[in-house]
């Protein structure tokens, strides 16, 4: 994406002389582009002063947007890569106090198995889990949840109480996060 990076360098280093040695680009060239942009979209990006630069507002809407941009860019290109390579992609929330503490080896596991399937990872509050599940921006939703409606699926994989909802319109149990050596309860 159009040298994001380096309005994010700035944005960081406040200086353009320090972004410019963090980005191993000349001082003259990072001004230039910054001036490029500037007059592109006829607005100031940057506050300049004799030792310091500060986006403007404009500038941070730029930052804010550009970078929504390049992530639904990545996204587009991880979606035409797994359509390619006949991939199966799924995303999966998850807490940060949990997840971070078991997710990462169940999916290990679950890939040298699987390889042709996506494993997107979205951490947010789990108050937010089930939310997000019903209205379709993840696929499964890891962490302590508890049986929500005959909508969706349960499977505990911890003696915590630990389960995947799944939408039961999937048609699918999710077994392979199960790393406990007892099926503590399943519910349909």
């Amino acid at each position: 994406m159009e040298q994001l990076h380096y309005l994010i360098a700035i944005s960081e280093e406040k200086n353009i002389t320090r972004a410019a040695e963090k980005l191993f680009v000349s001082q003259p060239a990072l001004t230039r582009y910054i001036q490029k942009l500037e007059k592109e979209y006829g607005m100031q990006l940057l506050e300049r002063s004799r030792n310091s630069c500060e986006l403007t507002e404009a500038g941070r809407l730029y930052l804010q947007e550009k970078t929504k941009i390049a992530a639904i860019e990545q996204n587009l290109r991880q979606g035409l890569k797994s359509i390619n390579e006949k991939r199966v992609s799924v995303t999966i929330g998850t807490g940060p106090a949990r997840g971070s503490n078991t997710l990462p080896a169940a999916t290990k596991r679950f890939l040298k198995k699987h390889p042709n399937v996506d494993i997107k990872i979205y951490v947010t509050g789990e108050l937010d889990l089930i939310p997000a599940l019903a209205h379709g921006e993840l696929d499964m939703a890891y962490g302590a949840l508890g049986q929500i409606g005959d909508e969706m699926e349960t499977t505990y994989v911890s003696t915590e109480l630990m389960g995947i909802l799944v939408p039961r319109s999937l048609g699918i149990v999710p077994e392979f996060f199960i790393s406990a050596p007892v099926r503590l309860q399943s519910s349909r």
